[in-house]
């Protein structure tokens, strides 16, 4: 008759599968659940500003085409451009013309096509849209990290590196400080392009990801007052009884998540080296239990 493995050894077994899944877990927050919070809050913000239904290209105004390649086009760049700190020379030469270029092609990706068949193009579109331009532009230029899980960065190429960087860190920490907003505004110089086309970031701090979005939607908010405060031009919405006093009022700073990279980051090293302990405690852990087992039942 076998002998039982005893209650110790069952526990032991318990414990160490325990831990061992314990250890994988640990790795599916990463910085993304900080991303995925503030993204939602921003969405938030972007159904209060801009509605489905409510602000919908007329693609039979005059001013169907040059909204669409002016104000909404540079939009994309001044979303991407505003969040380097123009201070910082190397991080500007090695980033703006990407954005630009980035983002140019992102818009003729989205856009082109609905442009070429004249369809009436939703600003709740527009502004969903750009929600998941600002994830890929940070995925593609900053980190894989903030805008994925931890298990998917872990086995990112480049995430071991990543995640034990010195560098990402101060990003993370600089992403996460929250400045007053009147002060963030000032330090962000724009110029009105001439003609409808929109605004050009001259000048900026960049990206307390707060304040810069913070910023950026209320800048839609007001060039949603600049295209309903243009009589002397046909209206260029479905909606032709649209008036500035429809419009929203500006976004607050306690609006939006305030997320914590620096200390999801942390935590994501910390969960890292302790998943590779966990394959170390996980093979000696089972090598003891099979030769105490085998003992026990001979």
């Amino acid at each position: 008759m076998k002998k039982k493995i005893s209650r110790k050894y069952k526990w032991g077994i318990g414990l160490l599968i325990f831990y061992i899944l314990t250890s994988w877990i640990l790795l599916v927050p990463g910085m993304g659940i900080e991303a995925k919070l503030f993204i939602s809050s921003a969405d938030k913000q972007i159904q209060r500003i801009l509605p489905k239904n409510k602000y919908i290209l007329d693609p039979s105004s005059k001013m169907y085409e040059a909204i669409m390649t002016g104000p909404v086009k540079n939009s994309y760049i001044a979303a991407a451009v505003s969040t380097i700190n123009f201070s910082n020379q190397d991080d500007y030469e090695k980033f703006h013309d990407q954005y630009v270029d980035f983002a140019k092609t992102w818009f003729e990706n989205r856009w082109n096509k609905d442009l070429a068949s004249k369809k009436a193009i939703d600003f709740n579109d527009i502004g969903i849209d750009m929600i998941a331009f600002d994830e890929a532009v940070a995925s593609k230029f900053q980190s894989f990290g903030f805008v994925h899980t931890g298990i998917e960065w872990i086995f990112h190429p480049g995430g071991l590196g990543e995640i034990f960087s010195k560098d990402l860190q101060k990003v993370a920490e600089t992403q996460d400080f929250v400045w007053d907003q009147k002060y963030y505004d000032d330090q962000i110089q724009v110029e009105m392009f001439p003609e409808l086309l929109g605004l050009r970031v001259k000048d900026s701090i960049g990206s307390s990801i707060v304040n810069n979005k913070v910023w950026f939607l209320n800048q839609q908010i007001d060039s949603l007052k600049f295209v309903l405060k243009m009589d002397i031009l046909d209206k260029p919405f479905m909606n032709k009884d649209l008036k500035t006093t429809d419009i929203v009022d500006y976004v607050q700073v306690n609006d939006l998540h305030h997320p914590d990279f620096a200390v999801s980051k942390r935590f994501m090293k910390a969960a890292t080296i302790n998943w590779f302990l966990s394959f170390v405690i996980g093979v000696g852990g089972t090598i003891y239990l099979v030769v105490k087992i085998k003992k026990e039942k001979q």
